[in-house]
């Protein structure tokens, strides 16, 4: 899904797709480190942290959609109507209950140029050259989800053109077309 934001500027995806740019102000460089990213970066990486692309609302916002074109019966309404859109676990029960299977992917065009709120201590002037492209998603339930678990997993550093140029038949079924 493409989201369309609250910002003054117009992101277009492609030729009579267009949307509303959200604003996502970064946190000021005092209020966070990329040292906690616990990663080596270059020494040229423009990096900020906007903490959340994704707010509340956005997680059900297929829902809503399906909502608003009447394909969701009386019950599933109610759900969605009722839900505390503030707390995740309210926001992932609700989900589960009307479409357990059921994940999303969204595209976000955030505003280059995202202001902060007036009053806002914490947060500064995006000064980015365009546009980004943030991209959120909503996994579907997992039957035996538990909240407290999380795995990780260390991936080593692979050179995709050197893999690409030791390719070798281990099956021994390659036929070379002649024709090509």
């Amino acid at each position: 899904m493409l989201v369309s934001g609250s910002s003054k500027s117009d992101h277009e995806y492609a030729p009579g797709v267009t949307v509303q740019a959200s604003r996502r102000a970064p946190l000021k460089s005092k209020n966070w480190s990329a040292s906690t990213l616990g990663v080596a970066l270059p020494d040229d990486a423009e990096i900020v942290n906007i903490r959340a692309l994704m707010a509340g609302d956005d997680y059900m916002l297929d829902l809503r959609i399906l909502a608003d074109n009447g394909e969701l019966d009386e019950e599933d309404l109610k759900v969605l109507d009722g839900v505390d859109k503030r707390k995740v676990s309210a926001v992932k029960a609700a989900r589960s209950l009307i479409r357990p299977g059921q994940g999303a992917i969204l595209l976000y065009a955030v505003d280059g140029q995202s202001e902060p709120a007036k009053d806002s201590q914490t947060r500064t002037s995006m000064d980015a050259d365009g546009t980004i492209i943030g991209l959120g998603v909503v996994f579907p339930h997992a039957e035996d989800e538990d909240p407290e678990e999380y795995w990780s997993v260390e991936l080593e550093e692979q050179d995709a053109e050197a893999e690409a140029a030791v390719a070798r038949d281990e099956e021994g079924d390659y036929v070379r077309n002649e024709e090509s």
